[in-house]
């Protein structure tokens, strides 16, 4: 029998290809199937699970680490810890600076720079003496809480002017000496006999610390308060307003060039 006008064979080879095909492309359109999709969550399980097990892996190992400090400490004591405190403590120094009698340009600079400083004074028979604890323990807290700094001096070494320092401020001339020297004034002597506390050199040294404004009103005070010093703020005013004007601006700058000494004259006296 032939075959109407039209008729498509499905037995066709030409026809299961393009059929084949056909089913094969709208699988790509769809995606991935539900088992690929379900492998894929699978694989980011299993590796999700693994940077968790990496995770806590790092856990274990710092506490591993705590346990064996525990377990050092256990067995060495707490020497041990000490020991290394003290190792760390002379490299990184205790804060107290060896002052070179012989380096004058230093020496003018911590003598008459106007920073605060403690100085404590040896001589070539206590030079390797135990500085006094309460300077080895404190020096740094000094310098934290006043911007003080500790130096060691051989203040009866012979300077390059052919006076040591002791001759040259009239200081005792005989261990034990130290002294506080700021803002450019005179060393003001320090005794660190039955001292024992941070707060105790503290209560001490504040007062030689403190920047002040002189009012000079006689002659005789020009020298002491003003012309003897290596420079010198003079504010001259007629009336008080002038003077606190001029007041409120400079004396915020006293801690900063603490070397600057600064007066006040009333010019109409």
């Amino acid at each position: 029998m032939g075959k109407k006008a039209g008729y498509v064979d499905p037995d066709d080879e030409k026809i299961k290809k393009g059929q084949q095909a056909l089913i094969e492309e709208s699988e790509r359109w769809k995606g991935a199937s539900h088992k690929e999709r379900q492998q894929e969550r699978e694989v980011k399980k299993a590796m999700k699970n693994r940077a968790k097990g990496g995770r806590d892996v790092d856990k274990g190992s710092w506490k591993q680490k705590a346990a064996g400090l525990v377990f050092l400490l256990g067995i060495f004591g707490i020497g041990f810890f000490s020991f290394v405190a003290s190792v760390w403590d002379f490299v990184i120094g205790n804060g107290i600076v060896n002052i070179d009698v012989q380096d004058t340009a230093n020496l003018k600079k911590v003598l008459f720079g106007g920073e605060p400083w403690l100085i404590y004074c040896v001589n070539n028979e206590t030079i390797n003496y135990p500085l006094p604890q309460v300077l080895e323990e404190n020096a740094r807290t000094l310098w934290s809480n006043l911007g003080l700094s500790v130096g060691v001096l051989q203040c009866w070494d012979q300077t390059a002017s052919g006076r040591s320092v002791a001759q040259r401020f009239k200081l005792n001339l005989r261990p034990p000496l130290a002294f506080v020297v700021a803002n450019g004034n005179k060393p003001r002597v320090l005794g660190l006999t039955g001292l024992s506390k941070v707060e105790d050199i503290e209560k001490k040294v504040k007062p030689a610390l403190k920047v002040e404004t002189y009012r000079i009103d006689t002659l005789k005070k020009w020298p002491s308060l003003c012309t003897s010093r290596r420079s010198c703020v003079v504010i001259g005013h007629k009336q008080q307003a002038q003077k606190t004007t001029a007041m409120n601006v400079l004396e915020p700058l006293q801690s900063k060039f603490r070397a600057l000494k600064m007066v006040t004259l009333d010019t109409s006296f």
